[in-house]
């Protein structure tokens, strides 16, 4: 797998560079919405809600939102007023994919228009992405920069992300593996963790080193990523930096069949072969 291949789907795996196709490209923005949390995380927006001062009917939108709620946490969003900017925000990515309304790319782009506005770091990226492809605005690659810059200056993982994006294909950046490298380390995210830990393993913008690219891998399987456990199972049965653990391996290998049996081509008979290999080593 290459550094840049991100859908889990066989027939989906592509090139980076494909992204710049406009269907392609609504696939690729569709990954960086923003996904449910863990426990950890809940109770870390828990707090966050607290501190940004909003009212309880938009703290408990926000709630619904983040655990994937999205009809009835757009019901209550629909029925306030004087949205909060990070409210505005969630709303608009409702629109813009269409997770409990009709999607609307038009009042997606308005909502997080405003929410940028008023400083939401978060809709400042999506903000970029929607001048940069003409999603609900007409395409204009001046404020796109504008805003991508404002929301890597303000450290959104998801604007590092696609700045490491555009660095490794040279498409909206100069083409560079090492600020690739320095981009993905500022991008704390799921989709980031492979691709960095790939980057350790290979030497990609920084010498070997597969303590770290383990520990990304370990990272990126516990958000359920397919290509981090195909690389952490690797790393258990191998051993590559010091890690070999059968039992781990047949755990996730596990995992990986329950997780991917009904989205790839991954069938029974591999499977058992996979695990019997395994326990064989034991």
């Amino acid at each position: 797998m290459g550094l840049f291949n991100f859908l889990k789907s066989k027939n989906d795996i592509h090139d980076a560079n494909l992204f710049y196709n406009l269907d392609l490209a609504k696939k690729y923005i569709e990954l960086l919405a923003p996904s449910k949390l863990s426990k950890s995380g809940i109770e870390e927006l828990k707090n966050n809600l607290v501190l940004s001062g909003m009212n309880d009917d938009e703290a408990h939108a926000a709630m619904l939102y983040s655990v994937n709620d999205f009809d009835n946490a757009v019901n209550i969003y629909s029925q306030l007023s004087n949205l909060q900017p990070k409210s505005m925000y969630m709303l608009g990515t409702c629109y813009l994919y269409g997770r409990g309304t009709t999607k609307d790319t038009y009042k997606a782009f308005e909502l997080l228009k405003l929410a940028s506005v008023n400083q939401c770091a978060d809709a400042m990226f999506f903000l970029s992405i929607c001048f940069e492809q003409g999603v609900g605005t007409t395409v204009d690659l001046k404020k796109a920069s504008e805003w991508e810059k404002k929301a890597l200056d303000l450290n959104v993982p998801r604007a590092f992300f696609y700045r490491a994006i555009k660095h490794h294909t040279g498409i909206g950046a100069q083409k560079d593996i090492n600020l690739t490298f320095k981009s993905l380390q500022k991008a704390d995210m799921d989709l980031a963790y492979y691709s960095l830990g790939y980057m350790y393993k290979h030497g990609l913008g920084t010498d070997i080193n597969h303590k770290k690219a383990f520990e990304l891998f370990k990272k990126s399987s516990e958000c359920w990523d397919i290509r981090g456990i195909l690389e952490l199972v690797n790393y258990y049965v191998n051993g590559l930096a010091g890690t070999r653990d059968l039992d781990k391996a047949i755990y996730w290998e596990t995992v990986l069949y329950n997780i991917s049996k009904d989205e790839t081509e991954m069938d029974t008979d591999k499977f058992r072969r996979t695990l019997e290999k395994i326990i064989s080593m034991k």
